[in-house]
């Protein structure tokens, strides 16, 4: 039987953009960075009046939900 704190953990870990961003880069192939990625969704979700080093704010996150998808398997 499946608690149900196990199962909102899992459905928060599929809907999570930021992980989604990360298995894409990754089944595309090639080197994957986390400024790759940070950018990418940066580029995705920037307005025009932001900075050009807006992808920034999405940097730590990218990284610490690479740490815990590698912790993962």
């Amino acid at each position: 039987m499946t608690d149900v704190n196990d199962q909102n953990e899992e459905d928060e870990i599929k809907e999570d953009p930021i992980r989604l961003y990360i298995m894409d880069a990754v089944a595309a192939g090639g080197a994957v960075s986390p400024n790759d990625i940070a950018i990418k969704i940066a580029k995705d979700r920037a307005k025009d009046s932001d900075p050009d080093d807006v992808w920034r704010k999405y940097l730590l996150s990218v990284k610490q939900q690479a740490k815990s998808l590698a912790r993962a398997g």
